[in-house]
């Protein structure tokens, strides 16, 4: 079970406040850049259900990924399921992903 999903169903990461996520989001992705696990971040991002996320978590996921963005093919259709999920959630403005890409 990768890092991400065993923190991800704790408690702990329930009970933090929208800041606390957007911290251990960045910590996390950077840390795993900066060891080249680029696969593990992947996998996260291929799994990951947008619908279920606060739209916060999400800018946050694709903002901490963007500057590895060619290493994680799962980016493109993560970023594809966070716009369907934001025009379903009815939170989609126009501009809200520009420079996300």
């Amino acid at each position: 079970m990768s890092e991400y999903k065993e923190y991800n169903e704790r408690s702990e990461y329930k009970k933090m406040n929208t800041n606390q996520k957007l911290d251990w989001i960045f910590d996390w992705t950077d840390s795993l850049m900066r060891e080249g696990r680029f696969g593990e971040i992947d996998r996260v991002l291929e799994t990951m259900m947008p619908e279920y996320h606060e739209i916060d978590e999400l800018l946050g996921w694709l903002t901490a990924t963007l500057p590895a963005k060619s290493k994680l093919p799962s980016r493109k259709q993560f970023y594809s399921d966070v716009e369907g999920a934001l025009k379903a959630k009815g939170l989609w403005e126009p501009g809200l992903l520009k420079g996300l890409e």
